[in-house]
Parts: structure tokens; C-alpha cells; sequence
């Protein structure tokens, strides 16, 4: 249900004015991530770049990195390595070990023989001491790197967002308290309209930009809202920021604490544009504090959107309030769990270091940048030291990781897949996912990464593939 109920500019001055003495408390708010954006991790390296690539599909590469720095200086003084990042696929793969081992305060620079500068940052900070330690990477912040790239493969390089838990001091991997609404489309990395500042003055909710708030540091948030969760897919939801529902005009829902504020309230995780809305309001029930009724979707999560409202007036502040009035739950913000409930699987291993590849894959950048790429068929995994397990409630759970893993039907993959987690002696579980697992090698790796997802088929997109015992929804 879409309603918009507009408010007479005269009054909407005069309440607006009466706010102006109110102090921010806000709503509760997690961590930020990599864009300033309260979402969790993207999943988006492709099956095709993790298997060819001129770093960890070039064993000597491969054993270079993890003995050196990884750092602006190694990449710019080691031959061999600076030549690797010629080819584009190991750049792709450089983006992702960045992000997985260095924290926000680091980045690793690098000049191809063009002159043009790449910048890799860190996000999760899984092991920020490779950064600077000469010597490289421990074998325990190798097998939490590699765990973490290969929870982010997927085989078309859609971006999808998920949840990565796993025992590790870092926050990255502790489920927070709420996510934050993400401001690109579905699987893309494609802005939503809306998200997008004004070129002139605009007034009201229809308005398909000023959706974002103007960023003072580098990780402030860009929106004013969070993901929320409902638990009963068909029935009305209420929410409000100070107004109270329209069709019955009952109950004041949450606080305008300042400013003149609208809202918008979006399926799933992701801003929308009007067209796509469940519901917006800029007042209700005679006022102009925003209130809206939306019906639960079938993914049951939502996510809300604010603005001031005008576009050149300076942001308030607001609590939301929910209320389900015919049964049911509903939470906002949602937390973390509630927001990824479907567990994939768990996946660790080593990517690096000798043996790590099979033999007759070879991709390297000759000294004069030529690109040469080496690879035979190889039956099952490519990484012999990777693996994953799946969850036991995918129906059909071996079918569902050879999409994941391979980058054809059980040839080039990226890990070898050993079956439910449950079913080979492979992991303990914990509260958290799946803890400590045996590897193919029967090796017992404490850095296995959990993956949880929003939707059964955000990662394997065929949906005879990804059904699982308590979700049908894809």
C-alpha cells in the first residue's frame, strides 16, 4: 500500500519551527562498513577471476605475497609481484585480499606501466599486521584471508550482500545489532536514483533524489534509515516517525526529534525509487509527522528511507516506531541475524603459499606485460587446501556448492566441497555458525568463515538449485 498524504506548506513551517529545540537521540546504529553504509559484506568476486588469476593461480606469486608486506612498497620493488598486477583478474582478487586482511586505516597502492595509480583499501581487518610485517602473513591470517576471499566468490560477480561470522577478535565477524539500508539496486553496484543529491530545490517525498545525508567524514552514514524485520509475510505493517497510521488515525508511532522530515519504506535491504515503494509519507492524519501501513513482503525485510523535506534545508532527526495490528512481529531496527536467517555453509582453507595451486595452472605477466595464461582441465578443486561445507537444509546441497565453487560442473573449482557440515567430521558448530572444521587434508582449521544470507537464492540464482527445509523464498 503506497500513501502519500500532502500537508499544506504554512502549517508544515509552523511544526517544523516547534522541533527546533529537540535534542538528537537517534536510533540505535552498528558499525559502519566499507562505504559508509551499514550494510554487511559484498560477494562479488567472480568463479572465473578466483581460478585464473596471475597472484594466486601463479604458485612462485602466490608464495611471494604471503612472504612479504603487503604494502605500497612491495608492490612497487618486488619485479615479480608488481608485474602480476598487470593482468586485471589479479587486481580483482588484490581488491578482496585487501579488504578481507587490512582494517579501514590501511590501503596498498599500486602504478601499472601506464602510469594510472590502483587503490586497494581495507575494510575488515583480519589481519592488519600483514600491512606492515616484513616478513608477511602468519599462516593463521593466510587461512583467514583465504576463507574470507572465498566466501565472497560467487559465479557471475553479482554483488550480493551477506553476513561472514566466524571466531575472530575482529568485529567484522560479530553480528551487529542493525544494518543499515544499502543505497545500490539489487545485485548491482548501480546507485539508486534517489540516493542521489539535488541539482535544484525540491520539495516533498515524490522526489526521486535528496535521500542521502552530505558526508562529513569519510564513514558517516549516507542514509537515515536501517533495515527492518516482519514476520508474517501478507499482513500489515505500521511505522511512523512522530505520525500515527492513516486509515485509523489511533496511535502515534516513534518521534520527529528535529527538522521536517519525510520517509520511504523499501522491499528488502536496498533504497528505492517512488515506483518501487511499499509505502512513503511526508505526514499523516493532518500533520506533518510521517506515518505509512505497507503490507509485510515475502522476504520479510524492509528497509526505510529519510530526507528533509526540502531538499535545501538542513537534516532532522527522527526515531522510528512499528507496530504489526493484526498479528505477527515486527522489529526496527532488525538485527543482523534477523536480517541474514539463511546459513550457506562455511569455508576455510589456504589460497596461498607452496602446493596451494594445482599443478599445470599458470597464469603470469611476463617483464614486458604479457599476459600468459596456462590452464589445464582439473577435476574438482583448483586450490587443493580449499574447502567448503554446505548447511544440511539446502535440499539439494552438493548441486548448490558445484554452483558456487566451480566454475563449470565439477571442474576448475575453487574449493573442494565436502558435503553438509554436519556430515563429514567437519565443523563444530557455535553460536556464531560453524567453528573449527577438518579440511580435506585433515587438517582442523580454527578460521572458517559462516555465511548467512537475506535470501535463498542471492548467491546461486537458479532456483531448482537453492531450496532449503525452512525457505522457499528466492
Amino acid at each position: 500500500m503506497l500513501n502519500t498524504l500532502k500537508i499544506p506548506s504554512v502549517g508544515r513551517l509552523l511544526a517544523a519551527l516547534a522541533l527546533l529545540g529537540l535534542t538528537w537521540t537517534g536510533e540505535a546504529r552498528a558499525e559502519l562498513d566499507e562505504s559508509g553504509n551499514q550494510i554487511r559484506w559484498g560477494n562479488g568476486i567472480r568463479t572465473e577471476v578466483l581460478s585464473s588469476n596471475a597472484l594466486t593461480t601463479h604458485e612462485e606469486a602466490s608464495i611471494r605475497m604471503v612472504s612479504r608486506a603487503l604494502n605500497s612498497v612491495t608492490y612497487a620493488t618486488d619485479d615479480l609481484l608488481r608485474y602480476q598486477l598487470e593482468d586485471p583478474n589479479a587486481r580483482e582478487v588484490m581488491k578482496y585480499v585487501a579488504s578481507c586482511a587490512l582494517d579501514k586505516t590501511q590501503s596498498l597502492e599500486w602504478s601499472d606501466r601506464f602510469g594510472h595509480t590502483h587503490t586497494w583499501k581495507g575494510e575488515l581487518g583480519l589481519c592488519p599486521e600483514w600491512g606492515w610485517d616484513a616478513s608477511g602473513a602468519s599462516l593463521t591470517c593466510q587461512r583467514w584471508v583465504s576463507a574470507c576471499v572465498l566466501a565472497r566468490n560467487n559465479a557471475f560477480g553479482y554483488r550480493v550482500l551477506l553476513s561472514m561470522r566466524g571466531n575472530h577478535p575482529a568485529s567484522a565477524l560479530t553480528p551487529r545489532p542493525s544494518v543499515m539500508t544499502d543505497t545500490s539496486l539489487r545485485f548491482t553496484r548501480v546507485r539508486v536514483p534517489s540516493t542521489y543529491s539535488c541539482s535544484a530545490s525540491e520539495m516533498g517525498v515524490t522526489r526521486e533524489c535528496g535521500y542521502e545525508r552530505a558526508q562529513a567524514e569519510p564513514h558517516e552514514p549516507k542514509l537515515m534509515g536501517s533495515v527492518g524485520y516482519c514476520s508474517s509475510p501478507g499482513l500489515p505493517v505500521d511505522l511512523g516517525a512522530g505520525g500515527k497510521p492513516p486509515a485509523s488515525c489511533d496511535t502515534q508511532l516513534g518521534h520527529m526529534l528535529s527538522g521536517d522530515m519525510v520517509l520511504r519504506v523499501c522491499e528488502g535491504l536496498g533504497a528505492c525509487d517512488e515506483d518501487a515503494a511499499l509505502a512513503q509519507s511526508q505526514g499523516s492524519c493532518g500533520t506533518i509527522y510521517p506515518g505509512v501501513t505497507f503490507t509485510c513482503p515475502r522476504s520479510r525485510t524492509f528497509n526505510v528511507m529519510l530526507a528533509p523535506y526540502s531538499s535545501n534545508t538542513n537534516w532532522g532527526s527522527v526515531e522510528i516506531g512499528t507496530r504489526a495490528p493484526l498479528g505477527g512481529s515486527v522489529s526496527y531496527p532488525a538485527t543482523e541475524a534477523q536480517v541474514f536467517p539463511i546459513r550457506e555453509g562455511a569455508f576455510f582453507g589456504n589460497l596461498f603459499g607452496s602446493g596451494a595451486v594445482a599443478s599445470g595452472m599458470k597464469v603470469y605477466v611476463d617483464s614486458a606485460g604479457v599476459l600468459h595464461r596456462k590452464l589445464a582441465p582439473v577435476q574438482g578443486s583448483i586450490y587443493p587446501k580449499m574447502y567448503a561445507c554446505h548447511d544440511p537444509n539446502w535440499t539439494d546441497g552438493a548441486a548448490y556448492n558445484t554452483a558456487r565453487l566451480c566454475a563449470r560442473p565439477g571442474m576448475n573449482c575453487v574449493a573442494a566441497s565436502l558435503g553438509a557440515c554436519n556430515a563429514w567430521p567437519a565443523c563444530e558448530q557455535s553460536a556464531g555458525g560453524y567453528s573449527t572444521c577438518t579440511g580435506g587434508d585433515g587438517a582442523r582449521y580454527s578460521t572458517s568463515i559462516t555465511t548467512y544470507l537475506n535470501r535463498a537464492c542471492d548467491v546461486v540464482q537458479n532456483p531448482a538449485l537453492c531450496k532449503t527445509a525452512n525457505s522457499s523464498y528466492k
